[in-house]
């Protein structure tokens, strides 16, 4: 569906601005700049509320997504019977879930997902912010 494109398309060229964003500050960082942290804090903080973005986009389009899963599903099956697969095979390869398993399952995964994307900006947003650390590179040119 062209609003799950969209949103997703947003998401990711965000994502890579923050990745150039992020690799700006780690260059300034290493030449000892005080705007690299500075830069590294912005990231942390943008990268998190991006985070937080891409969860409430799940949760406004879980349902769309959903029945856009449905909508593969049947048609991986109408694949599989074309290539004369027997119905055991397919069952075996294409187990039916019910809506609660795979609204429960996707909201799982994507809340496991995002709490270990956010442990990177997390540690380098404490260490970077970390009084003797934060000290040394506020001293910098």
């Amino acid at each position: 569906p062209p609003v799950l494109m969209i949103g997703q398309s947003i998401l990711v060229l965000v994502g890579i601005a923050l990745g150039v964003l992020l690799l700006i500050g780690g260059i300034a960082t290493l030449k000892r700049k005080r705007s690299g942290p500075q830069y590294i804090k912005y990231w942390v903080v943008t990268r998190l509320v991006l985070l937080a973005i891409g969860l409430v986009f799940l949760f406004l389009t879980l349902d769309l997504n959903l029945q856009y899963q449905e909508e593969v599903r049947v048609s991986l099956i109408e694949m599989m019977r074309a290539s004369n697969l027997s119905e055991e095979q397919i069952s075996e390869r294409m187990p039916e879930l019910s809506l609660t398993q795979l609204r429960t399952t996707m909201i799982t995964w994507a809340l496991a997902i995002s709490a270990m994307t956010a442990i990177c900006p997390i540690i380098l947003g404490l260490v970077i912010t970390s009084g003797r650390i934060r000290e040394e590179w506020q001293g910098w040119p």
